[in-house]
Formats: structure tokens, sequence, C-alpha cells
């Protein structure tokens, strides 16, 4: 139960800020560790000498890490680190504590950072170099982050065919399989082994198919998707799990909602598309998929549907009905209500 402070007043909390927002996350660090400032010059102020930016203040209260306490930091782990973690922990440093001279803290520790890569025969220097940035600027794309940004090195420095990939891309990609789904296949019931079968036959010879599993609750349309899923996938192919909710995608092995999955706009009022490019990622992960599961298909609108038929169709290049894909739609429509159209009209009259 929501009740009111009774006594003594509230004290509103200070917001959170990441160290990328510059000025602002200064302003904060200032907030927390000065006591009682009534303006933003008591805050400027140190030592009687009035600083012209936040950061600079918060430097000279020592509230920032200078580039000294990175040094010490990297000299530290250079002693028993691996040069593969030191990248990652080079990268963390670029992205959380903001150095005022990268590219000084670069030239210190580029010799550890590339230990590894110099033991590969036949490489110069030039390579290693690029080789090291490029694995650094891998980790700072998991963040939304480039490289570049910090001009380490006078060139730029192009991403990697795996940084491309969205990072939802790659796990879809790489999903393991579980033994115990894949045992699931042996405790089907005779409903679900025939359809199992079914669409196990249309996947591996390459047909096309759009099913629909019915049942009531707990009748097993679960149990049997994760059999699918996980056969398809122990197989090397690519299987897209998705639902009309969430709670019901994390029911599924790598479920995802259908608006996450097929970048379906919340807003369908009006014309809409899917919104995915055909040259990027996903379309090429879309396209490559052997099997798509759409669960709790009963509270979806008939637009959205629609909408994948569309995309399927323009990514494969193809006028078959949901691009020539398996595509296994389920749901429960007994526990979904009667609408009935002008009912309420009716009632008002």
């Amino acid at each position: 139960m929501w009740t009111i402070r009774k006594r003594e007043n509230a004290i509103r909390r200070v917001v959170t800020c990441h160290p990328i927002e510059g000025e602002r996350y200064n302003l904060r660090l200032l907030l927390m560790n000065i006591r009682g400032p009534k303006s933003y010059q008591d805050l400027l102020m140190v030592n009687g000498k009035l600083c012209t930016t936040f950061r600079e203040a918060a430097q000279k209260r020592g509230l920032l890490l200078s580039d000294n306490n990175l040094i010490e930091c990297m000299s530290e782990a250079v002693d028993y680190q691996m040069p593969a973690s030191l990248r990652h922990l080079f990268a963390m440093l670029l992205i959380y504590c903001s150095p005022s001279n990268p590219k000084e803290l670069w030239e210190k520790f580029e010799i550890s950072l590339s230990e590894d890569f110099m033991r590969i025969p036949n490489i110069n220097t030039t390579e290693i170099c690029y080789r090291v940035l490029t694995h650094i600027n891998d980790i700072l794309h998991s963040v939304g982050r480039d490289i570049n940004e910090f001009k380490l090195i006078p060139e730029l420095i192009k991403t990697s065919a795996l940084s491309k990939e969205a990072t939802d891309v790659y796990y879809e990609r790489n999903l393991t399989v579980s033994e115990d789904d894949l045992l699931l296949q042996n405790k089907l019931n005779t409903a679900q082994k025939k359809a199992y079968n079914i669409i196990l036959e249309r996947i591996f010879s390459n047909k096309s198919g759009a099913f629909f599993i019915d049942g009531p609750g707990g009748t097993g349309k679960s149990f049997l998707y994760r059999a699918l899923l996980a056969t398809v996938r122990y197989r090397g192919f690519i299987a897209l799990a998705t639902a009309s909710s969430g709670v019901a995608a994390s029911l599924l092995p790598g479920g995802r909602t259908a608006h996450s999955h097929f970048k379906i706009p919340i807003n369908i009022e009006g014309n809409f598309s899917c919104n995915i490019s055909k040259q990027s990622s996903l379309a090429s992960l879309i396209r490559d998929a052997k099997l798509i599961v759409w669960d709790e298909i009963s509270v979806a609108k008939k637009e959205v549907v629609e909408a994948l038929d569309l995309l399927l169709k323009d990514l494969m290049e193809t006028r078959i009905l949901f691009g020539g894909k398996v595509i296994i739609f389920s749901g429960d429509f007994r526990q979904t209500l009667p609408v009935v159209r002008s009912e309420k009209k009716r009632r008002l009259h």
C-alpha cells in the first residue's frame, strides 16, 4: 500500500547518469559530493577559483579518474592478464572512464595489447595494429560505441563482419540446444508426433507450409514447439521462435516477441510495414530461417500477420504464401473473448 511520508520531508533522488553523457555526468558527481551547494557557481568554485566546466571542477576535486590512474590500472593488469583480457579492459576504460588522452594510453600499451597477434607468422606490424584495434572495436560495438570516436590512429578502423551483425542476430545464429530439449521428441504423444513428422518433412524437403496448431491451454503445444526448434537447430539450421507477448516468448528457447523479431511497429493503424532493410543482417537471418514459430497468434491482429506475409514475400522475392517458408501459428481462440460488431451501440438504444 502506498502511504504518504509522515515524518520529516521527502528527499528526492538524483537520477543516474552514464559517463558518456559528459557534463551531465560531471554535474551529478559534483551534486553527490559537495554538501549544501546553493548555485552552479558553488559547484564550479574550487579553492577560491571559478572553473569553466563541471568536468574541470570535478577533476580538481579528485572526483574523476585521471589518466595516471588509468595507466596504473593497465600497468597492473599487464603483469597477469592475457592480451585478449587486456583488450577488454582497455575498451571498458575507454567507455566508462573517459580518458582525456586516449591516444597516449593506446601508444603506451600497444605492445602489451598485441602480444598474441605477434606470434602469428608472416604478419607485419601494421596488420597487427589493425587486428588489435578491430577486436577492441568489436567490444565497443557491443555497447553501441565506435573506436573511431577516440582517434587512436589517424586512419579509420572499418567494422568487422562480426560486429556488422546485430547482437541479437549473432545470438540467433549461435543458439545452443540443451540435451533435455533434444530428448523431447521421444516423449511426444500420438497427435504431437504426427504434427512433428509432417512439419519436419516439409522443412527438410525444402517445401513451403503454413500450419496452425490448435488446442486448449495445457495440451502440449509449447512442448511440440520445443521439440521442433531443438531438432531444426541441432541440425545446424536457423529456427525463429516468436510470440505475441513477452511472457509467451520467454517460454520458448531463444524466443522473442514478434514486434521485436520482425520490427513490426507498435502503432499499426493505417498503412504500415515491417521496418527491415533487405540489405540488413536481420533480413539475411530471416531468409536463412528454415522454421518460424509464432505462438499466441489468436491475440494478434490480422494486419500484423498480413504484414509478415508481405515481408517474407519481399525478402524471398516470391509470390508464394509467407515467402515459401515453413511457418507455424498457434493459439487458443477459446481464450479470446467474442467481439460483436456494433453491440455497444445496440445496447445504448
